[in-house]
């Protein structure tokens, strides 16, 4: 089983504080606004577990980012994290609709 670069925990913890930032083109532009954005992120973070959606980590320019997909009433998800230690807070990259199948710690989901 793949383990995230990042504590799935403390990125809970961030989001649970409401310390979060969400990326405008994959993330923000997927909503009617940033208060839905928000309460998405707030959602679906509660539902995340790196048994079972967890995908794996990436190499940014300068850091790294973890990746998970999950399904959210009936629709793939993809959510690219990190964590800025400066400013404290989770850094969701993407949050967006899956454009693709994509494999998980406990299989594929479909978009």
């Amino acid at each position: 089983m793949k383990s995230p670069h990042y504590s799935l925990e403390r990125i809970k913890e961030f989001v649970r504080n409401r310390k979060v930032h969400i990326g405008r083109k994959r993330g923000m532009d997927f909503f009617p606004g940033p208060r839905a954005a928000h309460d998405f992120v707030r959602r679906v973070c509660e539902q995340l577990t790196v048994e079972e959606h967890f995908v794996g980590s990436v190499k940014l320019a300068v850091d790294v980012a973890d990746e998970y997909a999950i399904r959210i009433d009936d629709q793939g998800w993809y959510i690219k994290v990190c964590i800025d230690e400066n400013l404290l807070e989770a850094e969701f990259i993407s949050v967006h609709p899956l454009e693709r199948t994509i494999t998980t710690n406990a299989g594929d989901i479909e978009p």
